[in-house]
């Protein structure tokens, strides 16, 4: 499997239909129209929410309109005979603090509109989101190397796939150019807890990547690599090969002088 990426920011596109029920619920309710937020729910999630509920989360959103808004995550579920399930997540951008706006959705496999299932609100302050930058402060020596070697492990490959190709002659040399940039195993790291897993039954051609949900910093960034055993392997064989060359050329001009 090749596996390669660097990825952050992007902004989705859902469905027009639900995302006109989650941008309207949101500004409803930042407006105090409970009713009109509550006559969207589904009748379950009706039966159990009040005003006073809804009041509560208001008070806790801020008042004025933000500044940005971006889906970052869209999932939709779709069963043939039964209800179909969406899952939406927003981040909102204001001037000293952003938002992670979530929520679900439900629709009924006879029916053809989207109904509020349950909502949720998460804010924190600039300062809070900025410590899950890439190049934020107050990490720990095992992140800062995990981050180098995630850097490293391609930079290694194509070292490989170049001095290959500048060496001498091998055989099979299409093959080892392919074996330069295949590793065993994969490491993740999430970025902003410094938790870290390694999965041994896995064989991947260029593994790496960082990746990043939302742009705001309310999802941390993931780091991955593969381990260059490959690359290193090549540049074990090209070495060599190169010390054989020179033997040989060593031989062949003895043998002149002679």
């Amino acid at each position: 499997m090749a596996v390669a990426g660097l990825a952050a920011c992007t902004t989705l596109k859902p469905d027009p239909a639900l995302d006109g029920v989650a941008t309207q619920t949101f500004e409803d309710l930042r407006l105090g129209r409970f009713d009109a937020v509550r006559a969207r729910m589904t009748p379950e999630a009706r039966a159990v929410s009040t005003n006073a509920q809804l009041q509560t989360i208001r008070a806790y959103a801020p008042a004025n309109r933000p500044l940005e808004r971006r889906a970052v995550g869209w999932n939709v579920f779709l069963r043939v005979g039964a209800p179909s399930t969406a899952e939406l997540a927003y981040e909102l951008r204001y001037p000293d603090q952003g938002m992670l706006y979530t929520l679900v959705l439900k629709r009924p496999k006879d029916g053809a509109t989207w109904a509020l299932q349950s909502f949720h609100l998460n804010k924190a302050n600039n300062a809070d989101l900025a410590r899950n930058a890439l190049l934020s402060g107050g990490k720990s020596p095992l992140q800062w190397a995990f981050l180098a070697m995630t850097v490293l492990s391609p930079l290694v490959m194509v070292a490989a796939l170049v001095a290959l190709l500048r060496g001498p002659k091998m055989k099979l040399k299409w093959l080892w150019a392919i074996v330069a940039f295949a590793g065993i195993g994969t490491a993740q790291m999430n970025w902003g807890t410094g938790q870290w897993g390694f999965n041994l039954l896995s064989i991947q051609l260029v593994g790496f990547g960082l990746s990043k949900q939302g742009f705001l910093g309310f999802y941390p960034w993931m780091l991955k690599f593969t381990p260059p055993v490959g690359a290193l392997v090549v540049l074990w064989r090209v070495r060599r090969a190169r010390l054989k060359a020179s033997g040989s050329t060593a031989d062949a001009i003895a043998e002149t002088l002679a």
